[in-house]
């Protein structure tokens, strides 16, 4: 790739760089003048460099003097840096395009139809937008991917006057472009249909016939020889690749594609993971999987350098790695030391100074946030991610035909999972088989991994995740790539590494010295000579902790503000030096509003999940104000935020929790959490909570979760009916009105969706040790039934309104909801015919809720719960569930389902809830269906109960020549000694001897 470098003196030079040591650049976007006005590459070989031609000054001198201002030295223009007149060099560098724009720093894109200077006649405001709208840089083809592959892309007007970037200008550039928000945010492109990317060139022009073609590669991930002349021969070959990938991906190649005006058909030469491979590509990323990285503070200025230069970073971070123990850093520390922002500091330099041939991946754990952001799970997901989106060979045809070993990884995900509606169930073992074969198959590429708070993650799965690294990263030596760990975490006494270095934070100059650094730049004492005692001071009792001390320099500037060095000194003298002991200090002396702060402990330790702003809010309103006044019984208002603000809300945060939250910064879902993990630690392990409110010892969760579950009712009350249509119930809404109402209705009440998710939730932790029955008495289920009926999903996730407290616990897991309702044997089997398991038994089964199970069992069924659940159908949800009347008993049978069987005759015999006479489709009886399947115990307890052991039907005959066929002696045994006729024909085998004989079963035989 040439890249021009502008001189101090002004003057352009051309450089040549292989693609594995490209330095950063800034690119040129534009459309072309006359081939006069522009300069080529002939041009700047000539002395005068072509300065004579527009291009010159409008285009590379602004391209170059603006990346200057950047920090870039270099930079590239398509219309001298590439030599037009070699074919070979023509074809690949347009092939390339795509690529050399995403790799680019910045684009900068040049209007040559568009004046910032020009106003309105009437108004002092620009006018440049209508110019925007009609500009011919959105109506030519090469410049799509110029728009979508670049990460920052830049506009400026004809008079050098900036207009906004790619994000700032986003809903007008959707709008003009018709091309999707996620595409421009960078989406994987294998996200989008053919067809719909075709539609965002439909309208635009080339000025020769197969660029309309050629200026789609990199849209579409191709790499094809460029041939000009051959009109719609182009078209033509890449049709019939086409065929070849709807074939391959089992649709219709002969249906037309919907292409709009775009010409003839076009086709990606990857097969862009349609169908299957788009959805589990997709499945991968989830919503807050950066989350806990944009939260951590950015390092102050000046600090965290010196890791750079640390002997055992630039050991691990060596290029020439050859030993294992320099492919594995692990930095340690105390609680609050600084890890995770030395971390985000030592990922941005990775990031940031990486070649092209350089991976840099990162996960960021969060014990504060939701499953996936605390689990081992989410990482290698995030990770995966990653690193098919940095690496597109990988995510496109080769993953499929050059990667067998990554398509079988994909490929064992459950194949039953691949409709729109059901959600795609990673599994460790896949995600880490994945992984392992996609670093295998990075070719000559480094990988570099930072993985930070692995503390708040669950120690065995930390454990099984360090062997899984020093394992890849031993692995490493024998293939081209080389992969390098760097971990951080609080000091781990039971986990180590075998191979690799260990750097302990609070331990070091360096940090020491950013810690000073810190002390001077915030801390407001001045230049007096008491100034370097007070810092000595902070940084001796500070042991190392950056958390301690931007607490306390907080602390010690409030007394500054008061004007009194000896109260700073008083104050830093009774600050106590641990953590820990700092937030019951902070606590203790601000007793005021101790409820509201108990009340917002509750919800960021107990919540199910981190609470939104607007959810956190409304939350603490629903639990401060709900019955308050006995006098007006409290009700949920709607929303209204010119009355409730953002920043009311942030507010509240702050002063409930007297500043140990605070809120994500998440520009689409902001939560509420800790200032630290190490608040957390203070206020369970450390019984700091306790020390405030000493009569929740002992039963801190169940009255929490009680206390919360209150809110949640409360805030159930909410009157929705001004807006829901009486006349039009929920089932007969379409899925686009079910979203519209479901955002009105979250928009009014923000708190609502949680508040009827998690109900029950709460209600079922609370039971532990507080009595639910009077609640369970008084709540409103049918309102419950409404409300879940308008939040779900998909029609599986309603229930009817003949859907009981027992069915709803069952499916969801609430075992101790269950014992308060003291079921007996008629509710537990009652069939319920409109839900989707129709039995609660079957709704605890096919979700897999073992808890749920033995309380539906109870004592009597108790010896069930674990053979059930050892059952292969056991957690298999809705795969498995009774359809119609289909016979219980009969459904146990034919699923194999032999414990659950058995349970169900030991438990209900004599209750009518199943018929011993019911047979299958085919005329199998139960008794066959049990003799086959070898379960002698259902074939004594069916005996016992009447079924009639010579009863003819279904492929067999009888139950005894089933028996014989499958070798199942002792149950041949106990059907002869019942009387089972030996000489009874029918059934394929004829009769019983015949079974036997033909699969050689000589025992058998013999009785």
């Amino acid at each position: 790739m040439r890249l021009l470098r502008l001189s101090d003196h002004g003057g352009l030079s051309l450089t040549k760089h292989d693609d594995d040591k490209l330095p950063p650049y800034a690119i040129l976007s534009h459309t072309w003048g006359d081939e006069d006005d522009e300069v080529t590459f002939d041009d700047l070989k000539r002395d005068d460099c072509g300065r004579g031609k527009a291009g010159y000054d409008a285009k590379l001198l602004f391209c170059g003097r603006q990346a200057r201002k950047d920090d870039l030295l270099d930079f590239w223009v398509d219309t001298c840096c590439i030599r037009k007149e070699s074919d070979a060099e023509l074809s690949e560098a347009l092939n390339s395009m795509f690529r050399w724009y995403r790799r680019s720093a910045k684009c900068y894109v040049y209007l040559q139809d568009v004046s910032a200077l020009k106003r309105d006649r009437d108004s002092e405001h620009p006018i440049w937008e209508a110019a925007f709208r009609k500009s011919r840089w959105f109506t030519r083809g090469w410049t799509l991917q110029e728009l979508i592959a670049p990460r920052v892309v830049e506009f400026w007007s004809r008079d050098g006057h900036f207009l906004g970037t790619k994000e700032s200008l986003e809903n007008l550039i959707v709008e003009i472009t018709g091309v999707p928000a996620s595409a421009l945010r960078g989406a994987p492109l294998a996200g989008f249909s053919i067809n719909e990317r075709l539609r965002w060139a439909a309208k635009r022009e080339t000025k020769r016939l197969e660029d309309k073609a050629y200026c789609l590669l990199g849209i579409f991930d191709v790499i094809m020889p460029l041939l000009y002349g051959v009109g719609n021969q182009a078209f033509i070959r890449l049709q019939a690749e086409l065929d070849r990938a709807q074939r391959f991906l089992g649709g219709d190649s002969h249906k037309p594609l919907d292409r709009g005006d775009a010409g003839p058909p076009l086709l990606a030469g990857e097969l862009v993971h349609q169908k299957l491979r788009q959805r589990l590509l997709a499945s991968l990323s989830f919503v807050q999987m950066d989350s806990r990285h944009a939260t951590i503070d950015d390092a102050q200025r000046t600090t965290c350098e010196w890791i750079l230069t640390h002997p055992d970073y630039m050991a691990w971070n060596d290029q020439e790695l050859s030993h294992l123990r320099q492919r594995i850093l692990w930095i340690v520390g105390k609680p609050g030391a600084g890890k995770s922002t030395l971390m985000k500091f030592a990922h941005a330099q990775a990031v940031n100074s990486k070649s092209t041939m350089e991976i840099v991946l990162s996960f960021f754990f969060n014990a504060r946030g939701d499953d996936l952001e605390k689990t081992t799970l989410g990482m290698y997901r995030s990770l995966l991610s990653q690193l098919l989106e940095g690496v597109p060979e990988i995510r496109s045809v080769q993953l499929l035909e050059g990667l067998p070993e990554i398509r079988n990884a994909f490929d064992a995900v459950d194949a039953t999972t691949t409709s729109r509606t059901e959600p795609v169930r990673w599994s460790l073992k896949n995600l880490q088989k994945c992984l392992s074969n996609a670093v295998r198959h990075l070719g000559r590429r480094r990988l570099r991994c930072f993985i930070d708070a692995l503390d708040e993650c669950d120690e065995q799965e930390i454990r099984d995740m360090v062997d899984f690294f020093e394992d890849l990263a031993a692995d490493s030596p024998g293939n081209e790539s080389a992969i390098s760990i760097c971990f951080a975490s609080r000091h781990y006494p039971t986990i180590e590494i075998g191979n690799g270095r260990r750097l302990v934070l609070e331990d070091d100059p360096g940090h020491a010295e950013d810690l000073r650094k810190y002390i001077q730049r915030r801390l407001r004492v001045g230049d007096r000579s008491s100034a370097n005692a007070i810092h000595a001071t902070l940084l001796e009792k500070a042991n190392g902790v950056f958390m301690w001390v931007v607490l306390v320099v907080g602390l010690l500037n409030e007394e500054c503000r008061r004007g009194s060095v000896y109260a700073v000194q008083q104050r830093l003298a009774e600050v106590p030096s641990g953590l820990s002991d700092l937030f019951k200090d902070l606590l203790r002396r601000d007793r005021a509003r101790m409820g509201d702060l108990l009340l917002c402990l509750q919800w960021i330790l107990f919540a199910r999940r981190p609470l939104t702003r607007e959810e956190f809010y409304f939350a603490m309103m629903a639990g401060l104000y709900h019955g308050v006044d006995h006098r007006t019984k409290w009700m949920p208002r709607p929303w209204d935020p010119d009355e409730v603000t953002a920043a009311d809300m942030e507010r509240l945060v702050l002063s409930s929790s007297k500043g140990l939250a605070e809120l994500t910064r998440s520009k689409t879902r902001p939560t509420v959490q800790f200032i630290h993990e190490s608040v957390r630690d203070f206020l369970l392990q450390d019984d700091g909570i306790l020390d405030l409110w000493p009569e929740l010892d002992g039963q801190l969760a169940s009255s929490s979760h009680d206390t919360l579950k209150s809110c949640c009712s409360a805030y159930l009350a909410a009157d929705l009916s001004s807006h829901l249509d009486p006349a039009k119930p929920l089932a007969e809404l379409s899925s686009s009105e079910m979203g519209r109402l479901q955002r009105l209705i979250s928009g009014k009440f923000p708190f609502l969706e949680y508040a009827h998710r998690e109900v029950l939730y709460h209600a079922n932790e609370a039971a532990c040790a507080t009595d639910q029955q009077t609640f369970l008495g008084s709540f409103d289920l049918d309102k419950w039934i409404h409300m879940n009926n308008l939040y779900a999903h998909d029609d599986r996730q309603r229930h009817s309104p003949c859907a009981t407290m027992l069915y709803i616990s069952a499916e969801y897991n609430y075992s101790r909801l269950i014992l308060a309702e003291a079921p007996n044997i008629d509710k537990v089997w009652s069939r319920l015919p409109e839900e989707i398991y129709q039995f609660a038994v079957l709704a605890a089964f096919a979700n897999g809720h073992h808890a749920a199970l033995q309380g539906l069992l109870g004592h009597d069924g108790a010896a069930f719960v674990d053979d059930i659940a050892r059952d292969p159908r056991f957690g298999r949800g809705i795969l498995d569930r009774i359809r119609g009347n289909e016979d219980l008993l009969l459904w146990t049978a034919q699923k194999n389902s032999w414990a659950l069987a058995e349970s169900l005759l030991t438990l209900c015999a004599n209750k009518r809830i199943y018929m011993i006479s019911s047979s299958s489709p085919n005329g199998d009886t139960l008794l066959s269906l049990a003799s086959e399947g070898g379960a002698k115990t259902v074939v004594q307890l069916l005996l016992e109960q009447g079924a009639n052991v010579n009863a003819q039907g279904g492929k067999y005959g009888n139950a005894l020549q089933a028996a014989c066929g499958h070798n199942n002696w002792e149950v041949v045994q106990l059907l002869l000694d019942w009387g089972a006729d030996v000489n009874a024909r029918g059934g394929k085998c004829s009769n019983a001897l015949q079974a036997a004989s033909y699969g050689n079963y000589d025992d058998v035989v013999q009785l």
